[in-house]
Parts: C-alpha cells; sequence; structure tokens
C-alpha cells in the first residue's frame, strides 16, 4: 500500500513532499538538506518529520519539478538559484540553492486564513471589535492605508481581511510577487483583476532578462483596466514609487511591507521611492503625507522559548494627517495596543467624523 501511495504521490502531487502537504495544522514547513525536516504549528512548536529526499541532488530535482509546474513556469538552476512561486490555493513556497546556501533550503508556507473578516480577526484577539469597525469604514471611506511588521506577524492575513471589506459589486486590483492574497478565488469576486509578476528566461538585456516582468511594470497596465483601486501585496523595492503613483490615480490603495515600526515604515518608504530615482527623499516624504491615511503595524511576540505560545496584536495605528513638520510627515497616534483588553483608542476626531457615516452599521 505504501509503494501504491508513493506512485500515486509522484504522479499527481508533490512526490515525497506530498504528506508536508496534507498536514492541516502547519503553517511552514522548513527543509534544509534532504534530510532536516521541520514542521512550524499555529502555536509556534516544531516537530520534525522523516527525509523528503535521498540527496540534496533529489531534492533539488523534486524542487525544478514543483517550478516547471505552475503556470507560468519558474526556473530554478544555477542562474536561477532562488525560487519562489504559489502552489495551489493555500501555499508559497520558497528554495535557494546552487552555492547561495551550503545545502540547498527551502520553506513553505501554508495560509490557514485565506477568507476572513476584519471582525473574525478581532474575536480571535488581533484587535478590539472597535478597531475592526474603524478599520472596515476607512476601507469604505477610500483610505490609503499601508501595514508593515516583521516576517510572520500577520500583515497578509490582516490585508486578506482589509480587502473583504471592501464591497462585492467593486472592481479592483491586486498585484503581487506570487499569488498569495488569493481573493480572485473567492465566488463573490468574479469582476477583480489578479495580477503577479514573471520571472525572466531569455538572456539579459539592459540589466533586466527579456520576458521579466516586476509589479512596477505591472502597476501602470493594471490602471488601464478600469479598476476603482489597487491592492499591493508587498512594496519590497521599486514598486514603491509605483504604488504612489498608483495613489495619485485613485484612492483607496492597500498594502503590506516589512518594517519594526509604523514611524519607521515611514522613512522605508520614502527611500525606496527615493531609489527609484524619480523622486528625492523630501519629496517622498510629500507624496507620503499627500496619499497615504493610516499605517497599521502588527506584532508578533513569541514565547514559545519558554513554553509559551505565540500572539499577533495590532500594535499601532497612526494616521497622516496630511502636513508636514521638520521635513517629514505629520502623524497622529490613533490606537496602541499591547494586548486586546489593554489599550488606548484615540482617532483624530475630524476623522472619526469623516468615517462615522460608514462606522454605522460597520459590524455585519
Amino acid at each position: 500500500y505504501a509503494c501504491a501511495q508513493a506512485v500515486e504521490s509522484a504522479i499527481f502531487g508533490y512526490g515525497r513532499l506530498q504528506p508536508l502537504f496534507e498536514i492541516p495544522e502547519a503553517e511552514n514547513i522548513e527543509i534544509h538538506g534532504c534530510d532536516s525536516v521541520v514542521v512550524q504549528f499555529g502555536d509556534g512548536h516544531r516537530e520534525t518529520r522523516p527525509p523528503v529526499a535521498d540527496s540534496d541532488e533529489e531534492l533539488v530535482e523534486a524542487i525544478r519539478f514543483l517550478g516547471e509546474s505552475v503556470s507560468p513556469a519558474r526556473p530554478f538552476d544555477d542562474t536561477h538559484p532562488m525560487l519562489t512561486l504559489a502552489l495551489g490555493d493555500r501555499f508559497r513556497l520558497h528554495a535557494i540553492g546552487f552555492g547561495l546556501s551550503f545545502r540547498p533550503s527551502v520553506t513553505i508556507r501554508q495560509h490557514t486564513l485565506t477568507d476572513i473578516t476584519l471582525e473574525e480577526l478581532a474575536e480571535g484577539g488581533l484587535m478590539p471589535l472597535e478597531v475592526a469597525d474603524f478599520l472596515r469604514a476607512a476601507v469604505l471611506a477610500r483610505k490609503s492605508m499601508v501595514i508593515s511588521g516583521d516576517q510572520g506577524a500577520g500583515k497578509t492575513t490582516l490585508l486578506r481581511a482589509l480587502i473583504a471589506a471592501i464591497p462585492d459589486n467593486e472592481r479592483f486590483g491586486t498585484l503581487e510577487t506570487d499569488y498569495e492574497l488569493l481573493t480572485h478565488l473567492q465566488p463573490n469576486r468574479k469582476n477583480m483583476l489578479a495580477l503577479q509578476s514573471r520571472v525572466g528566461m531569455g538572456e539579459v538585456v539592459s540589466g533586466r532578462r527579456l520576458g521579466e516582468y516586476t509589479v512596477a511594470d505591472l502597476i501602470p497596465e493594471a490602471l488601464r483596466q478600469n479598476l476603482s483601486r489597487l491592492v499591493v501585496g508587498e512594496v519590497r523595492g521599486s514598486e514603491a514609487g509605483a504604488m504612489f503613483e498608483a495613489m495619485t490615480a485613485g484612492a483607496g490603495t492597500l498594502s503590506t511591507t516589512h518594517s519594526h515600526s509604523s514611524a519607521s515604515t515611514i522613512d522605508r518608504l520614502a527611500s525606496r521611492v527615493a531609489q527609484g530615482g524619480v523622486l528625492t527623499v523630501d519629496e517622498a516624504y510629500r507624496q507620503i503625507a499627500h496619499h497615504l491615511h493610516l499605517l497599521i503595524h502588527v506584532r508578533l511576540v513569541d514565547d514559545t522559548w519558554r513554553g509559551g505560545v505565540r500572539r499577533r496584536s495590532i500594535a499601532e495605528i497612526r494616521q497622516l494627517t496630511g502636513g508636514m513638520e521638520a521635513g517629514r510627515p505629520v502623524t497622529h497616534l490613533a490606537f496602541h495596543g499591547d494586548s486586546p483588553s489593554q489599550y488606548a483608542f484615540y482617532p483624530d476626531a475630524e476623522l472619526s467624523a469623516e468615517l462615522a457615516t460608514y462606522l454605522t452599521g460597520a459590524r455585519q
């Protein structure tokens, strides 16, 4: 039976990796070489699993096969030693090898909360219910927001919940390096546009490979698709400037970025916009002040090292007032929370008045 099951997995599934994709509670699967396989669960604890290959070379071939099985295909070889791809509707795989790491290393992330609302996140302890209502009203009022946080803090999950607050009849677009938001798979989102970047596989011309399309390349095209707003899955580099171009073209842009606090997010965004060469840092600060409305910082507290659990929560929300002081955008700390029961929530009076009509009946 075991032999027959292995053959079936090799033909119709992910080969010897298949059992790892069948662990419903797994959050991260960490593979370091062929013989080190660790599964991290939602509460933070880790368990080892059997080897997934007989050699590192066999592991590389298995990952290469997965890259070739998606559309568009993603290469994994000497000239493409890093690979990121979405598998099915729940998994994201990242691999690195070919001398960049001592042994081939693979991380598989399972998206366990793909269809989630702000209210459900509040009930799970990410934020108080009144903050969930506030954010839902901000989405309906078409406020542009950026979610910041460290890796694994819950940025993508919160972004999915903000997207869920967009009315079903609104046509919007998502732009990602690889499909992770998965909004386009929901039955109530037929009239939306989901775009992802493409890795170039041809010759290098003018510093980039033929056939390559980045998120920044896709933003101008998305603006021609009659979209009411854009959702940029993650702002890493060149897409920062393009994202602010999108903000000037239409309100309600949503995005995430890696940052240690909402205050430092402003500096990171400004430097990334300036790296594009179109705007200086000072001009980038002005663009942020004029077109960005809310910065939301999510925090992950991991106490598993001392027998505790992992807790995710919104640490703070800053409102950008539109003003400048000493060359930097002025912000108002609207929310600061240590836990769902210990927090301070003081949204700006003018913003609260603006959102009042949307707050009426915000929670359904």
